[in-house]
């Protein structure tokens, strides 16, 4: 998306706000490439991460790449999931803003001066042409941010919250008693299953909030990468005996979303750790291979390479 937003000449700034700016192209195959491109890039990432977590043949009780590996998988399964779903996350640098002011200037429109680099959600309206990019400053945080922006999606999941096609704070918010939720998966799917999906949601949610912000699972790698917590490096004290329980675990997110491998009942930290990324994974895997099944015509751009990728490591 970031290449096709510098290079192509298909497209207008149309429209510029406090916090978000507008774009209209001229033929939807274009961005929707891009945009198919980055869901691709992104989720073979998650697939290569998750293929390396591997038994160590020189030391059995180093863990911590591995851990690092699995939380990295889960980042690039959430990217993906966003991107999938309409909720997507893009990070706008100075040349993309100096590009989208170049553009502005071209047909009389002045960009607002807090348009500016960092993350932005990104809406494609296909009714009309257009994309529009805002920015959130909750979201304005390459992993704070996505962690954020991903647990107010599962909420919209669960109907808890609605999606109110406004592009300030409340883009995402409550629902209100007698509000419908057309996001939701109830009432899309049979009632049973949709609570069967609820509860394992909720455990993820709360598994992902332990800190109050979301972001438990990033706290988790910075406690191996920075810190050298969890006995994952030498001296390899406290979960020294969990390397099986690190590589055992590599292919669960090939399971449904709903398996009871996938079960968040541990109190072990780093298998609880180690299945909430897998439990990212395993949704991300699912609306892929939905995603596939749905092309119209029998060949989706996710069989020539997320799912050929996904045969070489399998």
């Amino acid at each position: 998306m970031r290449t096709w937003l510098i290079k192509s000449n298909n497209y207008i700034v149309t429209n510029s706000d406090e916090n978000h700016v507008d774009i209209c192209f001229y033929d939807l195959k274009e961005p929707l490439a891009a945009l198919a491109n980055d869901i691709s890039r992104l989720s073979c990432a998650f697939l290569e991460s998750i293929a390396n977590v591997k038994e160590s043949s020189v030391n059995r009780k180093f863990t911590a790449w591995n851990i690092v590996q699995y939380y990295y998988s889960a980042f690039y399964s959430a990217h993906s999931i966003l991107k999938i779903l309409g909720f997507g996350l893009v990070q706008l640098d100075s040349t993309i803003i100096s590009e989208f002011n170049k553009r502005a200037n071209a047909v009389g429109i002045t960009l607002s001066n807090k348009i500016t680099k960092g993350i932005y959600c990104i809406k494609f309206d296909n009714r009309n042409n257009k994309i529009v990019f805002y920015k959130i400053s909750r979201y304005d945080d390459s992993h704070k941010g996505l962690w954020k922006r991903f647990i107010e999606f599962l909420n919209i999941l669960t109907g808890e919250y609605i999606e109110t096609n406004t592009y300030g704070n409340d883009c995402v918010r409550l629902k209100n008693p007698n509000e419908e939720f057309p996001l939701s998966f109830f009432g899309k799917i049979p009632h049973n299953d949709a609570l069967d999906a609820q509860e394992r949601i909720e455990q993820l949610k709360a598994i992902l909030n332990l800190h109050g912000d979301a972001n438990w699972l990033s706290s988790i790698r910075n406690t191996v990468n920075y810190s050298h917590g969890l006995g994952s490096w030498f001296p390899y004290k406290d979960l020294s005996d969990s390397y099986e329980k690190v590589v055992d675990s590599q292919k669960l997110c090939f399971n449904n979303f709903l398996n009871e491998n996938l079960n968040l009942k541990y109190d072990d930290v780093l298998m609880k750790f180690i299945i909430s990324c897998q439990l990212v994974n395993a949704l991300n895997y699912d609306i892929l291979d939905d995603l596939k099944k749905r092309s119209p015509t029998s060949k989706s751009f996710l069989d020539e390479e997320f799912f050929k990728y996904f045969f070489l490591f399998s």
